[in-house]
C-alpha cells in the first residue's frame, strides 16, 4: 500500500506526516485506525470497536475484524476501508479534504445501493423520446457533464423533476482522472442512475441530448476497459429499477443540468439540494433553492 511511510522506505519521499491530520507518520495503521477522521467515521457507523485492536500489523488487524464481526459488519467494514483510502488519495493528489461526516454519508449511500442487489430483476427499457407512451413516469432525471481536458477532470450535473415538471433534487459531483468527454458523460449518467436509486425511485426516465452514452448502453460489444467498466456499472445499477427509460432530448431542454455541471467544475464545489424535505432535509430554504437554480 503506497502510504507515505512505505514511499519513504522506497526513497520516493521524505515527508511522512499524515496529510489529513498532520499529527503522525502515515502508515496503514495510522490511515485506518489512528487518524481522527477515520476514528470519527468508525464511530459514526457504529464500528468504533475496530480501533481497539492493539497490534499494528494491518493484516493481523483485518483478520481479527473479519473473525469478530458479523457478515453485515464485514460488508460495512470493507466499504469503509475503500472510502477512507479513496478520501486519503483525494487529499494527497487533489488537496481535497472530506469530513468524517461526509465520508459516513458516502458509506451509508453505497451500502443502501448494495442492499438493493438480489431483489427481483427489473425491466431495462431504452427508447426514443418521440416514441414514449403518453403516460409519463413519476420522475424524470436529467444529466449533463462538463469536461476539462488539461486537468483531466469533469463534473456531473443531475436534476430530478416530478411529473409536474417541478425540481425535486439537484446534485453535482466532481470526478478526477477523466480521460475524455465521453468518459465524463458516462460518469454523469452513472450519477443520474445512482441518484434515482438513493431516492428510492421505482421507475424513472433519464434524459440527455447526447446519444453517445445511450448507444453504448444498448450495445453488447466490449469497449475500452475504463469506459466499459462505467457502462457496465450503469447497466447493473439500472436493474435496481422496476422500469427505467433512457431518452434523447433537445439540448435546450438540458440547459440547467449543463449549467450546474459547468459551475461545479469552475468553482470546485459539489452541491446537493433537495426540495422535498420528506426525502432528505438539507436545510435549504426556498430562497436558497431559487438562488441556486435560477
Amino acid at each position: 500500500m503506497p502510504t507515505l511511510v512505505n514511499l519513504r522506505n522506497k526513497r520516493i519521499t521524505t515527508n511522512v506526516r499524515c496529510p489529513r491530520c498532520g499529527s503522525g507518520e502515515e502508515d496503514s495503521f495510522h490511515v485506518f485506525q489512528q487518524c481522527p477522521t477515520s476514528i470519527e467515521v468508525w464511530q459514526n457507523i457504529s464500528m468504533g470497536w475496530v480501533t481497539t485492536f492493539s497490534d499494528q500489523n494491518t493484516r493481523t488487524w483485518l483478520t481479527w475484524v473479519f473473525a469478530k464481526g458479523t457478515k453485515e459488519q464485514s460488508l460495512v467494514f470493507c466499504c469503509a476501508l475503500w472510502v477512507i483510502w479513496n478520501s486519503r488519495n483525494q487529499m494527497v493528489h487533489e488537496r481535497k479534504k472530506i469530513s468524517g461526516r461526509n465520508l459516513t454519508q458516502k458509506i451509508e449511500s453505497y451500502i443502501a445501493e448494495l442492499e438493493g442487489v438480489g431483489k427481483e430483476r427489473h425491466t431495462l427499457r431504452i427508447d426514443r423520446l418521440q416514441k414514449h407512451s403518453e403516460e409519463e413516469p413519476e420522475d424524470t432525471i436529467l444529466f449533463d457533464a462538463a469536461f476539462e481536458a488539461n486537468r483531466s477532470r469533469s463534473a456531473s450535473g443531475v436534476i430530478v423533476r416530478n411529473r409536474r415538471g417541478e425540481m425535486r433534487v439537484l446534485k453535482t459531483a466532481l470526478h478526477s482522472n477523466v480521460s475524455s468527454p465521453f468518459l465524463a458523460e458516462a460518469f454523469a449518467c452513472l450519477q443520474a442512475v445512482k441518484l434515482g436509486i438513493s431516492l428510492g425511485l421505482r421507475s424513472a426516465t433519464i434524459r440527455r441530448y447526447s446519444k453517445t452514452v445511450i448507444k453504448k448502453c444498448q450495445s453488447a460489444e466490449r469497449d475500452k476497459p475504463i469506459i466499459g467498466a462505467v457502462i457496465n456499472d450503469i447497466k447493473s445499477h439500472s436493474l435496481l429499477f422496476h422500469e427505467i427509460s433512457f431518452q434523447f432530448i433537445q439540448k435546450l431542454e438540458n440547459y440547467q443540468a449543463h449549467k450546474i455541471a459547468k459551475e461545479t467544475l469552475a468553482n470546485e464545489d459539489e452541491r446537493y439540494l433537495v426540495r422535498d424535505e420528506s426525502i432528505y432535509n438539507e436545510g435549504a430554504t426556498e430562497e436558497e433553492w431559487s438562488r441556486n437554480l435560477d
